[in-house]
């Protein structure tokens, strides 16, 4: 679960694009349910099985973990770069980074052309000829790997991952396996069970000794995401997984930045000490995932508190994901702090050419104004790679999120009326942060 911050999938950033303005966005959003478990601690609303909690979906054959709301701290406001005049000139064809990962690299001329995502999370069987080739990256639990069949057929480039939470393990999706041979109907890396009757210094403590179970999660158990003998068996388990069942790739949920988020270990006392040990588990699954010519994207918390982690983490991933962009709602949080961190997040993307996704608002259906502000928001620095999902994350219910204005013209700059423009060979997106609205 991600906190109320964003995830994105980025790499690290120095945006020489003049970040921002003091305005405000407007709205528009993408939606999709996750039924894995998206609970970073922070915001997440899934629902599995038609069981929602906490703005998190519930795990009903596999089971999913809601997360306690955080408050995300928004980061400094950036300075206004002076305003940049657009260039006509056509942009640089983007060279893919050479890696095992089968990434999808954008040609230049798909810079003004969004990209959806789907989470389906809760089980619905969708007709997949008429739903997936709306869709560049379809997210399912781990179970439902008998549909990648039907979805590749209607959609032949699609990717397609699994869920698998990176920190727990649930009690309640526990069957027994051997030599740690993960059980394919889990949503996490390692099964409880076997881990109970293993591994049991894998699993963390309260301050009273006691195993730490998740806060709002019973059958939830925080397991020693710092410890070397877990973070292999979590590797070697999902590749396992995703190399028997054909996912091109999976989305690790609850790459954790903050201490508390599902309750306190003295292990990890601060969010200093949560942050060292997350990155190293990364540093360790994500390369074996690559290796494996898969793709790992990392659901990260409080992005817009700690908005260095994208550089510090981006280099072992695929990309990052930043699940409430801009708001746990409805509407747009308008804090130009948060804009400014969104932005960078995307250009930090766009320069390495990263899968990263961008999921907005609460997962409910979301007005056009909110999908506008997100669609022109994010093509002011986009280069074609990554995806968006508004709220419900329906394609039916968002037309105005599908563009096509193909090569962009130039970089991102303030126009005369102060606003923050980018032109397009088929138009162009502005995005007024004084109203909080975006235009395409």
């Amino acid at each position: 679960m991600v906190r109320r911050s964003r995830l994105l999938a980025c790499a690290s950033a120095t945006v020489g694009l003049g970040l921002l303005l003091a305005s405000a966005p407007p709205q528009r959003a993408v939606t999709t349910s996750l039924a894995g478990n998206h609970c970073d601690g922070s915001r997440k609303s899934r629902t599995v099985g038609g069981a929602r909690a906490n703005n998190c979906v519930l795990y009903n054959p596999p089971s999913l973990t809601p997360t306690p709301t955080a408050t995300a701290t928004a980061p400094p406001t950036l300075t206004p770069t002076p305003t940049l005049t657009p260039t006509p000139t056509a942009t640089p064809t983007a060279t893919p980074t050479a890696t095992p990962t089968p990434s999808p690299t954008p040609t230049p001329n798909t810079a003004g052309n969004t990209q959806a995502l789907l989470l389906d999370l809760d089980g619905t069987r969708y007709d997949w000829a008429q739903v997936a080739p709306h869709y560049a990256a379809i997210a399912l639990n781990a179970w439902d790997y008998s549909w990648i069949a039907a979805i590749r057929a209607a959609n032949p480039s699609v990717k397609v991952f699994e869920y698998k939470d990176l920190t727990s393990s649930r009690s309640n999706a526990c069957t027994p396996s051997q030599n740690g041979a993960l059980n394919y109907a889990l949503p996490t890396g390692v099964d409880y069970c076997w881990a109970m009757a293993n591994h049991p210094e894998w699993f963390l403590h309260n301050a009273s000794g006691g195993l730490l179970q998740e806060t709002n999660y019973p059958t939830q158990y925080e397991m020693d995401y710092g410890n070397p003998a877990y973070q292999s068996m979590w590797a070697h388990n999902v590749v396992q997984d995703l190399t028997s069942h054909g996912w091109d790739g999976v989305e690790m949920d609850n790459a954790l930045t903050t201490y508390n988020a599902y309750g306190i270990s003295p292990t990890y006392p601060n969010d200093q000490m949560t942050q060292t040990a997350m990155k190293t588990m990364l540093s360790v699954v994500g390369p074996a995932i690559k290796a494996a010519g898969k793709l790992g994207i990392a659901n990260v918390g409080y992005d817009t508190k700690y908005p260095s982690i994208w550089a510090a983490w981006l280099p072992f991933l695929t990309g990052l994901m930043d699940e409430f962009t801009w708001s746990w709602g409805t509407s747009v949080d308008q804090s130009v702090p948060d804009w400014n961190t969104f932005e960078i997040e995307v250009s930090s993307c766009a320069a390495v050419h990263d899968l990263c996704w961008f999921r907005v608002g609460a997962y409910q259906q979301q007005s056009a104004a909110m999908v506008n502000f997100a669609v022109a928001s994010y093509l002011l620095h986009a280069d074609g790679s990554s995806v968006l999902g508004p709220g419900d994350m329906l394609w039916s219910n968002y037309p105005e999120l599908y563009t096509g204005l193909g090569a962009a013209l130039g970089a991102a700059y303030i126009n005369g009326n102060g606003n923050w423009q980018r032109d397009f060979q088929g138009g162009s997106v502005i995005v007024n942060l004084s109203t909080w609205t975006g235009t395409v």
